[in-house]
């Protein structure tokens, strides 16, 4: 499940296309509303995936008024918006600090969010994004944190995801390799070692940390 907000957008979307005067579609619809219901504690909730990139974001140095940055992918825009909201709450930054960035924004609105981040002077601090960043957009030159807080789905999306935030070529070498954070629950983080391509442009291996929220 990509998140409680991404959930709840799919049960909404189910439930508008079910016919309530059908008796078998009548009962799915309230077997989803009681979903619904459940689903909406863990809206506010900070355990599972979130506490876990908290964590992790507070490890890193993300906060209010500290320089460091990260990029966030994730595959659904419920989750962007809603992660957006939670973590300007959680980290008390200010509105400009937390950007989108997704293929609903005008070509002129994802260029300006790009460019921004991009720049030292940038107020951005998390980036949030999609499919959009995976091809294409190089997101590097301030930035050296990379969280995957979805998996994509194609290997070829991950690789695409990466590069755009490391600056690097391909996936392909296994040469001192980042570490690969993969917490499955709110237990302890689980470390793997995965394989990153390096810099083009040094031929050594980029450090940015590739962090998954499986």
């Amino acid at each position: 499940m990509s998140s409680p907000a991404a959930l709840q957008a799919t049960l909404k979307q189910r439930i508008n296309r079910l016919d309530p005067t059908l008796v078998t579609e009548a009962v799915e619809i309230e077997a989803l509303r009681d979903l619904q219901h459940l689903n909406e504690r863990s809206l506010a909730e900070r355990g599972g995936k979130y506490g876990a990139l908290v964590d992790y974001l507070k490890k890193i140095g993300i906060g209010r008024n500290k320089p460091e940055r990260v990029v966030i992918f994730a595959e659904r825009i419920a989750t962007l918006d809603w992660l957006a909201a939670r973590l300007t709450k959680e980290f008390k930054l200010p509105d400009d600090a937390v950007a989108i960035l997704q293929g609903q924004l005008s070509d002129q609105e994802q260029q300006e969010v790009v460019e921004s981040f991009k720049q030292e002077s940038s107020p951005i601090r998390i980036l949030i994004t999609g499919d959009v960043a995976s091809e294409g957009v190089n997101l590097h030159l301030q930035c050296h944190e990379l969280v995957h807080y979805d998996i994509p789905g194609p290997s070829s999306a991950w690789n695409s995801a990466t590069a755009a935030s490391t600056g690097m070529a391909s996936v392909t070498s296994r040469k001192s390799p980042p570490w690969c954070w993969s917490p499955p629950t709110t237990a302890s983080p689980v470390t793997s070692r995965c394989s990153l391509a390096w810099s083009k442009k040094s031929m050594k291996p980029t450090p940015p940390w590739a962090t998954s929220l499986a």
